[in-house]
């Protein structure tokens, strides 16, 4: 009995392991234009807060299409998608997102001639 009872506690042992190394749960999301976020982020996650000061100060420096490998290169950032989609609005707006560390950021950014800008949008 006292073999099975080991047996079982090291399966189990064993298989508790497998599911955190193994875990392919969603990286955590946040929607920059939720009204506040920038303040939480820049109290909870002071590194990404300045990662995502600096790419949205400079987006408008660089080519719609070097976007993603500027910012792979200078912000470690993965997964960029900057769309080709220009939204008319007055001034245009772009979607952009890409992942941090374990937490992806998305958002609607307004450009502007002095550069991009990220506003909350009201949710209806």
């Amino acid at each position: 009995m006292r073999k099975i009872l080991v047996s079982m506690s090291l399966l189990l042992s064993l298989s508790a392991q497998y599911a955190l190394a193994t875990d392919t749960s969603p990286p955590k999301q946040v929607n920059l234009n939720v009204p506040g976020i920038m303040m939480t982020l820049r109290e909870s996650r002071p590194t990404h807060f300045e990662k995502i000061q600096a790419i949205v100060r400079d987006l408008r420096n660089h080519d719609d299409q070097d976007v993603p490998r500027w910012m792979q290169t200078n912000f470690n950032a993965k997964n960029v998608l900057y769309s080709r989609i220009l939204l008319t609005t007055s001034p245009a707006q772009r979607d952009l997102s890409f992942v941090l560390d374990d937490t992806r950021y998305r958002g609607r950014v307004t450009l502007e001639r002095g550069g991009a800008q990220i506003f909350p949008i009201k949710s209806q």
